[in-house]
């Protein structure tokens, strides 16, 4: 369904993710992907092994500890300077500017983070161990 709203088109997903705001979907996503990810190796007994880098579980355990920073950038970085940037928190124009930048930066980083994420996740499950 699409919608005109002041000359704008919109579809029925963006205004859904406009009220309900697209940064809480995505903080919210973020938190349940980890703790699904946390209880997948807990529950196939290599959690330990590979959050402390046991011998046979190093490369899946960079690939979780790089998937682990990356959700703490994007709860504790991105989405408090997001609010300022979007004005859902008050902030001064430069303040707006800085925090936008900011956060334009740490999305970047979690860009460039999830490809060796990714590397370490495919080659563990492919047979590369250390």
């Amino acid at each position: 369904m699409v919608r005109t709203i002041e000359g704008l088109r919109f579809n029925a997903v963006e205004v859904y993710f406009a009220d309900v705001g697209e940064s809480d979907v995505t903080v919210a996503t973020t938190a349940i992907v980890a703790s699904e990810g946390l209880v997948i190796a807990a529950h196939n007994g290599y959690l330990v092994e590979a959050l402390t880098f046991q011998s046979g579980f190093i490369v899946i355990g960079t690939g979780m500890w790089l998937g682990l920073i990356m959700a703490a950038i994007v709860w504790f970085v991105i989405w408090p300077n997001q609010k300022i940037a979007l004005g859902i928190v008050e902030g001064t124009a430069e303040q707006k500017a800085a925090a936008g930048k900011t956060a334009m930066i740490f999305s970047r980083t979690n860009f460039v983070l999830s490809f060796p994420m990714l590397y370490c996740m495919v080659a563990q499950a492919n047979g590369l161990t250390f």
